[in-house]
């Protein structure tokens, strides 16, 4: 990055809609919108280089949906706006002027038709079955534009007995049984008939709740009865004993992972090993079974442990695989240098592999290379990968990394992923990323300075089907740099020199965590990056100059000139006393453009910080900048230092993200913001008119 010379960040227009719906009688799916809210929703054209906006979302042959249609008004909009200024200057006053068409169905509420479309992988199969659902295809309308980005969506999987997250930002509290976002994904463990509801909100109080998608799980006692199933043991297993069903195949006891499960694995085979036994794996087991399959375990106590003795890993699903469940077992290495990967998936698009509940590496020491790698030319779709710890894993320099490679259609929720050992790489490294949820983890540091926790790429741009990184979600997580993170969080092309394509990408409700060595906490260079109600702390960072939010242009490839990039209603910290804290920094390279960049309703706050900038900008081919200090309900570069929000910091230390709660009174925060897409807090609680600034609500 180059040398950085601050600049505040000139607010050009405002554009506010202001759109009222009607529902029509709708089979399966509907959203009931009135009044809606939008500011700076024109049709926006990108140029030539940049990603086009699109119809509809990326088409999946292997997926089931339906599509509803609700009516909105045609409205027309004009604003004016002050200028931004570094010094704090009042909200600007937004002058509207709404015209009303009439429609053909209502003498008095004239509409436009928007069609919401909603798929989910299967609606039916064998616990524990991984579903995901998707709402891209929804197409935009002259109203609603970004459907993907201005609609709330909360789902309900009809599942309250699933417990509630154990990673996250809100370990404990966050239910499992619900998520949020326009593509999520739930796995149903238990058999029985599940009634799946979505919420859609474009307004805090005005919602519709339709609830029509039926799951149904099988019981896998039944599935796999009698010697589809296979008790694998050190000591020859005894069917109806010690967990393993009555009438299961018993082989003989062995410590051969191959053997046992050459032996066993099979379409309509559960797999199933001895907890609390060891076993070795000097050969890797490549899987090509069409499912239903299950590689588990059985009985109590520990898991399972495959320690592999071989340099190409334990467990190769390849192509042939579908509906693969592998689960509940631990996977180390040997003592040896680079002793394999965990999970190597190869072969092309492997379709529903569910992969839950295991530990890779999972401990100093552990000597395992990698943890699940999705090879070259190779990608999971309709997939989750779920409440696994993979951490310490790489175990010589330039090695390892928790997850790797391509996804589509898939959700990696609620896991553990690092800390990596010394000399690893990046703790996540998603080479590209479609129509997929990353949601509820806990990321924490990568191996050497210089990767990242999360980095979130994309393939060389028409080099490969789908090779481009879009529609994607990324909610409650913590990404903590740890120790050697200088950039922590990345949404962007691999590098100035590849020409690789990101776009709507939304990033939320997340705690971004500033190590010793912390520089950037999120970086993008994309189209279409929404980015709200995020926590950036970067007290502990280690560079003069630390900053939470970074819109960069430096691609030299191809890739298009980041465009649309929406920066709301974050809470920026800094604890420290290092020289410059930026909350947002635009920087532009000679040869790029950034355009069209919203930042709104931002907190900020670094008492102990002798320069504080809300936005900082470089280079003359940033234009179109909407907000800045003091300006569209952003604290001012001058608050920013001198004036206390008063977050209730009830642990004394800013260790948990209540603690950037807003009083419930004598804060400058409150009621300061301007209406925004933003429909909750951090908390999820809805949002007040006039909205508070920052994260979380008073």
């Amino acid at each position: 990055m180059k040398s950085l010379h601050r600049s505040s960040g000139g607010a050009l227009t405002w554009d506010r809609k202001a759109v009222g719906l009607k529902v029509l009688p709708v089979v399966f799916f509907a959203i009931l919108i009135l009044s809606y809210s939008l500011f700076g929703y024109g049709a926006n054209s990108l140029d030539s280089t940049s990603v086009s906006r699109g119809k509809s979302g990326t088409k999946n042959p292997n997926r089931t949906g339906t599509s509803s249609t609700t009516t909105t008004p045609t409205t027309t909009t004009t604003s004016t706006s002050t200028s931004n200024s570094t010094s704090p200057t009042p909200t600007p006053t937004l002058t509207t002027t709404t015209t009303t068409t009439a429609a053909s169905t209502s003498t008095s509420s004239p509409s436009t038709a928007i069609a919401v479309a909603v798929s989910q992988s299967r609606v039916s199969g064998v616990a524990p079955l991984a579903v995901t659902f998707d709402t891209t295809a929804t197409a935009p309308t002259s109203t609603i534009p970004r459907p993907f980005h201005d609609i709330e969506y909360r789902w309900n999987f009809g599942d309250p007995n699933s417990g509630t997250w154990g990673t996250g930002t809100k370990p404990g509290v966050n239910s499992r049984n619900v998520a949020t976002g326009p593509v999520a994904a739930h796995v149903f463990e238990r058999p029985g008939t599940y009634n799946v509801s979505v919420t859609a909100i474009q307004t805090s109080v005005n919602t519709a709740t339709v609830q029509n998608i039926q799951v149904t799980v099988d019981d896998p006692d039944v599935v796999f009865a009698g010697t589809k199933t296979v008790c694998i043991a050190n000591n020859t297993a005894a069917a109806g004993s010690g967990g393993c069903p009555m009438g299961a195949a018993t082989p003989p006891g062995t410590s051969d992972f191959y053997t046992a499960l050459q032996g066993c694995i099979g379409t309509g085979k559960r797999c199933l090993f001895k907890r609390g036994d060891t076993f070795v794996s000097g050969t890797p087991v490549t899987v090509q079974t069409a499912g239903p399959a299950t590689i588990g375990a059985y009985g109590s106590g520990a898991l399972p442990v495959i320690t592999s003795t071989n340099i190409t890993g334990v467990l190769r699903p390849s192509a042939g695989v579908s509906d693969l469940r592998i689960m509940d077992l631990k996977i180390t290495g040997s003592g040896i240098t680079d002793t394999g990967i965990g999970i190597s998936v190869m072969g092309g698009v492997i379709e529903k592999l569910t992969i839950l509940r295991l530990t890779i590496g999972g401990a100093a020491g552990s000597n395992i290379g990698e943890g699940i790698i999705m090879q070259s030319g190779t990608r999971i779709s309709n997939s989750v990968i779920q409440d696994s710890t993979i951490s310490y894993v790489g175990n010589y320099v330039g090695m390892g990394v928790a997850i790797f490679g391509g996804v589509q259609f898939t959700g990696i929720m609620g896991n553990l992923l690092g800390p990596m050992t010394d000399g690893a790489t990046h703790t996540v490294r998603l080479q590209n990323a479609i129509n997929t949820s990353f949601t509820n983890n806990t990321v924490l540091q990568p191996g050497e300075n210089g990767k990242t926790a999360l980095t979130i790429r994309a393939l060389e741009h028409l080099t490969a089907p789908n090779p481009d990184t879009r529609y994607v979600y990324v909610g409650d997580n913590i990404i903590d740099g740890g120790t050697t993170s200088s950039q922590i969080f990345q949404v962007a092309p691999a590098g100035t020199d590849q020409n690789n394509w990101v776009s709507d990408v939304i990033v939320e409700r997340n705690w971004i965590k500033f190590g010793s060595n912390g520089y950037q906490g999120f970086i993008t260079e994309g189209v279409r990056i929404t980015v709200r109600n995020n926590i950036c702390d970067a007290s502990s960072g280690g560079a003069a100059s630390r900053l939470c939010f970074y819109v960069a242009a430096e691609n030299t490839a191809g890739a298009p000139n980041p465009d649309d990039i929406r920066i709301l209603n974050n809470t920026c910290y800094n604890g420290g006393s290092n020289p410059t804290f930026y909350c947002v920094f635009i920087d532009a390279n000679a040869t790029k453009a950034i355009t069209g960049t919203q930042v709104v309703n931002n907190l900020g706050y670094a008492p102990s910080v002798p320069t504080t900038v809300m936005l900082g900008v470089l280079g003359t081919t940033v234009t179109g900048t909407i907000g800045g200090s003091g300006t569209y309900g952003n604290s001012s570069s001058a608050q920013m230092k001198s004036t206390n929000p008063n977050f209730i910091n009830a642990s004394g230390s800013f260790s948990t993200p209540l603690d950037f709660k807003l009083p419930s009174s004598d804060s400058y925060a409150i009621g300061s913001g301007i209406q925004a897409p933003v429909w909750s807090d951090f908390f999820l609680a809805p949002t007040f008119s006039p909205p508070d600034i920052g994260a979380v609500n008073h």
